[in-house]
């Protein structure tokens, strides 16, 4: 077993290569945006994204997800030519028909959110890009599920260079403004759909199934909920905050939004992305429980990891980049948005048990039941705490939908997972940031030095409360040796 977790994580580490790119252009890009756009102008942003992300939830069907785990079971080639045809046939026709309406209602839906139709071209070029978000991840899935991890790294490398040179080009040079974002995603993404179309042939055998098609969309189309849910969950405190104060309060809450959602990106997303497949060939193994639980204790290690550092020395990241101070703040709300991440990683392995078992309208119905309990506290909290209530709301809610899938899980799958050491990693995890916050949190290089130290022991820690098993830690021994006579 042990080998086959150092093989999902070589895997893991060069997704993280991969999205490490998407990183790096948002990490050259905030200079660029925090001189170039207003934190107002950066509000805009801030409510048009979540437009399109309601829209790629929605045309998706959910079939995204019915398609890794048909295919991923499949074994049968001809079989999974036919499971990749169908999909994508569903996906572009039905995307391509929507998309060109929101095209044509792009100057209402632009009063509508935005209280100005001059906001029209941006959301034009944005349902543009919602095609292509909505149509590669199928492609993008087959990589995964064939182990293609660099040729996946590769062109995700390949798209986030040109989105950042177009974003360079548009700002700084043309002075676009907020557009340039919307044209370079849009453009970045029509590559990437071009060069994948020669393998849309080579994948695919042109047998239309219905059965099969229905039987994907009736397994699909409860996550469609899910995924507009989520959304409601993570991003409607926007429009609250933007109703109960200021376009800059929501320009710095999208900012903080961002940075936190680097450990997202660039640790939960790469790890889900090797994972996934393996996983659901894992479950339908004899003995691949113990699998599916090791993962979900590292995963969250290493998740706790990211969030510890990142949490303990962001203030010092955003006053090294952003060039307009009305970016500073955005600092104090990053650990209340960065626990979200924690949550999330551990919430993952339960909606994945419940998609394994086919129980996805069960998960419809947990996530609409937390996207009602976020919008109630969001007016709650809101209206007295501002910009602070919208961060702490985005993180009950992810509690608030954990509890409801553990206590729910055990009637699915019957898996149990170690939750002292996840209650062990989270206490001093938690607590060294907050440590870090209340005490030494002024620039200077004493107190980096200290938060440096704190955080390297959040291991040792773990260590004195007996978190590693006998063979755990042979297996550590037996690396750092390894590591000593390669040195050597």
């Amino acid at each position: 077993m042990f080998k086959d977790l150092i093989n999902t994580y070589k895997e893991t580490l060069i997704y993280s290569l991969g999205n490490l790119g998407n990183k790096i252009v948002g990490f050259i890009l905030i200079p660029l945006y925090t001189t170039y756009i207003p934190i107002s102008e950066y509000g805009v942003l801030g409510l048009v994204e979540p437009v399109s992300q309601l829209l790629f939830a929605t045309l998706s069907l959910g079939l995204n997800s019915a398609f890794m785990r048909w295919y991923s079971i499949s074994k049968d080639e001809d079989d999974k030519k036919i499971i990749f045809f169908n999909t994508n046939l569903i996906i572009i026709l039905s995307t391509s028909l929507f998309v060109t309406v929101f095209i044509l209602l792009a100057r209402k839906i632009s009063l509508l959110i935005l209280g100005s139709t001059e906001y029209a071209l941006i959301l034009r070029i944005a349902f543009v890009n919602v095609f292509f978000l909505v149509a590669n991840p199928v492609i993008f899935s087959t990589l995964r599920i064939e182990h293609k991890a660099l040729q996946y790294s590769l062109v995700r490398m390949g798209q986030f260079i040109i989105t950042l040179v177009l974003n360079i080009y548009l700002i700084a040079f043309l002075k676009f403004g907020i557009i340039a974002i919307f044209i370079s995603q849009a453009i970045s993404s029509l590559l990437v759909f071009l060069y994948f179309l020669p393998m849309y042939l080579s994948y695919s055998r042109i047998v239309f199934r219905r059965r099969l098609i229905m039987t994907m969309l009736k397994f699909g189309l409860p996550l469609v909920p899910v995924g507009i849910s989520n959304l409601l969950i993570n991003m409607v405190n926007r429009y609250i905050l933007e109703h109960y104060d200021t376009l800059g309060s929501v320009g710095l809450f999208s900012f903080a939004f961002r940075l936190s959602n680097t450990i997202k990106v660039l640790i939960i997303e790469s790890l889900t992305l090797s994972l996934t497949p393996i996983l659901y060939k894992k479950l339908a193994e004899k003995g691949g429980k113990r699998f599916v639980q090791k993962n979900y204790l590292y995963t969250f290690f290493v998740v706790m990891l990211f969030y510890l550092f990142s949490s303990s020395f962001v203030r010092e990241f955003i006053y090294l980049f952003a060039r307009n101070k009305d970016y500073y703040n955005a600092y104090l709300l990053f650990p209340i948005l960065g626990s979200v991440s924690l949550l999330n990683s551990m919430n993952y392995f339960y909606t994945l048990l419940f998609n394994y078992a086919r129980k996805t309208v069960t998960v419809s119905l947990i996530t609409i039941a937390t996207a009602f309990f976020s919008i109630g506290i969001n007016f709650l909290l809101i209206p007295v705490f501002k910009i602070y209530g919208a961060a702490i709301t985005n993180s009950l809610s992810a509690l608030f939908l954990f509890f409801l899938l553990y206590s729910q899980s055990k009637k699915v799958y019957g898996l149990y997972f170690e939750n002292r050491k996840i209650l062990l990693m989270m206490s001093v995890g938690i607590a060294i940031v907050i440590i870090n916050f209340a005490f030494f949190m002024e620039l200077n290089f004493m107190n980096f030095f200290i938060k440096l130290v704190l955080c390297l022991s959040f291991p040792l820690i773990l260590y004195k409360y007996n978190f590693y098993e006998a063979v755990e830690i042979m297996h550590i021994k037996q690396m750092v040796k390894s590591l000593f006579r390669t040195g050597k």
